[in-house]
């Protein structure tokens, strides 16, 4: 597997006007309408836009793999590479499923083999602990005046799946490189889920049937046999939410204390150097270990880096919240804008959550999911923890999975 990408830090150097705003951004912010990006769109979509048949500058993670997906051994380097075809996601997974997709037939066998791998890639994933949530995501479709025409679910076919795990295996490969040689860099770390909020997701998978035990510990490979084990369950979207909920989130840190989401014990960004800092930095780390010959830094310049990597990792970690967070309020924003035309309307939803002022529910008819108060449905109820059921004095009931119709 040549994982190639595009060498940002040969044109965004340390010191330069150009890098203090891009750490200062730290990361490029998606709104249904537009980009902020971290870096002008001159290199993004230009000299650093790895465009069919033009030279491009790269940087390289090489890998071979046995016959089962193990990797055997890497090579990184700086390289020049130049694109055979521009190929979309929807092409790829057409010509995956068997289609004849005239524009990629000279590329058949090479992007068959590529899932092949990519197969085999997320098989040792899952063996190993790794966890696919797997969570319907929407996003707002808006019109020239910024007006929600329909709210899309976002695809995830085979093709995004293929880049997924390359990527995945790129990323740990480096990582491994800097652990193998107790480099400093900036890892990509998340932390063990929250007890306490582990504890409520067994408590709720146990009152919708499923057999989850805490007693003696988690591991990521038995929560990923949980994940299967509710697949295609009425209470996939509500256990598969307030798992994540439970987990914590994933920063950035010069200590490496594994990924337990991908059950990685090294893990690190370095693909997406135009719109992530961290990974900007590793390609830059990877520069300078190989200008001074593969040798370590001294210790006063190794104190200073180390010194240096932990501000810049807390600065990104910081920045990622901040554009996640504004991401999710513009999201937000256009979802109540779109559900303002359907006020009134009646449609059939299913109960993705029950608190004890009402309950959750996710539309059939579109990607949304909307609260329906108790105090609407009745004057006295409770809510049983037990059975993670919202019960009123008139006998009705709601639990998480059941299927309902709201307006």
């Amino acid at each position: 597997l040549v994982v190639a990408i595009a060498d940002v830090a040969h044109y965004v150097r340390p010191g330069t006007r150009l890098d203090e705003e891009a750490l200062h951004r730290a990361t490029s912010v998606y709104f249904p309408n537009h980009v902020l990006p971290m870096l002008p769109e001159r290199l993004s979509n230009g000299i650093c836009s790895l465009n069919p048949q033009v030279d491009r500058l790269c940087m390289v993670a090489d890998v071979a793999f046995d016959r089962t997906g193990r990797p055997i051994e890497a090579e990184l380097y700086e390289g020049v590479m130049r694109s055979h075809a521009r190929c979309t996601y929807e092409e790829v997974a057409r010509l995956l499923a068997g289609e004849r997709v005239p524009a990629l037939e000279g590329l058949r066998d090479d992007l068959v083999l590529a899932a092949e791998l990519a197969a085999k890639l997320r098989e040792r994933r899952i063996e190993r602990g790794a966890l696919d949530f797997d969570l319907p995501e929407a996003r707002p479709v808006l019109d020239e005046h910024m007006r929600v025409v329909e709210l899309v679910r976002r695809p995830r076919n085979d093709a995004h799946r293929m880049i997924e795990e390359f990527m995945l295996a790129a990323n740990e490969a480096v990582a491994r490189y800097f652990g193998s040689r107790g480099l400093p860099t900036v890892y990509r770390v998340h932390g063990e889920p929250d007890p306490a909020r582990l504890e409520n997701f067994a408590a709720l998978a146990r009152a919708t049937g499923f057999d989850f035990d805490l007693s003696d510990g988690i591991t990521p490979v038995q929560l990923g046999a949980w994940l299967r084990q509710i697949e295609g369950s009425p209470q996939q979207q509500a256990l598969n939410s307030l798992l994540l909920r439970a987990m914590m989130q994933a920063v950035y840190t010069p200590e490496n204390i594994g990924h337990f989401g991908l059950g990685a014990e090294h893990y690190l960004h370095f693909t997406s150097p135009i719109r992530r800092y961290p990974d900007l930095v590793v390609h830059r780390l990877l520069k300078a270990h190989w200008a001074r010959g593969g040798e370590m830094p001294g210790a006063a310049a190794l104190d200073a880096l180390e010194a240096e990597l932990d501000e810049i990792a807390s600065q990104c970690s910081q920045r990622e919240r901040a554009a996640m967070e504004a991401e999710r309020e513009v999201d937000a924003y256009f979802k109540c804008l779109f559900a303002r035309e359907h006020v009134g309307e009646v449609h059939d939803a299913t109960i993705v959550s029950v608190t004890d002022f009402g309950f959750f529910a996710s539309v059939d008819a579109f990607p949304l999911e909307g609260l329906v108060r108790a105090e609407e449905l009745g004057t006295r109820w409770e809510f049983d923890e037990r059975r993670h059921r919202l019960v009123f004095g008139s006998g009705a009931s709601f639990g998480v999975g059941e299927r309902v119709r709201i307006w």
